[in-house]
């Protein structure tokens, strides 16, 4: 063989195997305001620990809670989440309690340098009524991850979300909301992503900029973004933290 193709070869190989060691370390690399809409089927359980702060204009919501994830098979992952909410309002007031329950999933159905899924979601109604939960709302969605050669992922996802409210006349009435979400997974070093994204949900008149990062520790990450709302439906801003731990 001419050594100047032998070259080419390892050359060759050598981007292959760092594109796919790259890829791998990034499909733990977790959205923030899309946790749940994403494509990467994880390889292990993994549950986050984390806390949220939303700024609203009549009041402040604080929210603790679960959100993980376990694989089923190679291509098919389970999703589920709870919080516990504390609601205050500016004029003087307060209301607590848990959420309603997450249970969700999506299936892989392209791998490699892009991936695309399709998932659902349900939430059952278990929560307090107070902080504004005891809804069965469920909805579908699809989600694309497509790595750049660089390294850099760029995210995608859309669907429709049917949520349950209660109508001017008092009765309980269900409504669809398009939710379209972009954003990019950017790997400063080996360690650190900086996440930025952008999420949608038009019913609802949530519209969302945020800003994350995510730093992998041994066997798990900590997690921390901020963001800004532009529409009534999304908070003037908020931030989340979180540690997120691989079992």
């Amino acid at each position: 063989m001419n050594y100047r193709v032998f070259i080419w070869v390892l050359v060759c190989l050598f981007i292959l195997i760092s594109f796919n060691a790259e890829a791998a370390r990034l499909d733990n690399v977790h959205l923030f305001q899309a946790f749940y809409r994403d494509a990467p089927i994880t390889r292990t359980f993994y549950g986050e620990l984390g806390i949220e702060y939303d700024n609203y204009d009549p009041f402040n919501r604080f929210g603790f809670g679960f959100k993980g994830g376990y694989p089923i098979n190679r291509r098919f992952e389970f999703n589920t989440g709870l919080n516990f909410v504390s609601i205050s309002y500016d004029g003087g007031g307060s209301e607590s309690g848990l959420s309603d329950l997450y249970l969700g999933g999506r299936y892989l159905i392209t791998a490699g340098k892009s991936k695309i899924s399709a998932g659902g979601f349900l939430t059952l109604p278990t929560g307090q009524q107070d902080v504004g939960y005891n809804r069965l709302d469920f909805g579908g969605f699809g989600a694309l991850r497509y790595y750049l050669d660089k390294g850099m992922a760029i995210t995608g996802t859309v669907g429709v979300d049917f949520y349950e409210r209660r109508n001017a006349s008092g009765d309980d009435e269900y409504k669809a909301s398009l939710v379209f979400g972009v954003g990019c997974i950017y790997p400063a070093n080996n360690r650190l992503s900086v996440i930025p994204e952008f999420l949608l949900m038009s019913d609802r008149e949530y519209v969302a900029l945020s800003c994350g990062v995510d730093y992998s520790l041994h066997t798990g990450k900590i997690r921390a973004a901020l963001g800004f709302g532009l529409d009534d439906g999304a908070p003037d801003f908020m931030l989340k933290g979180g540690y997120l731990h691989f079992f």
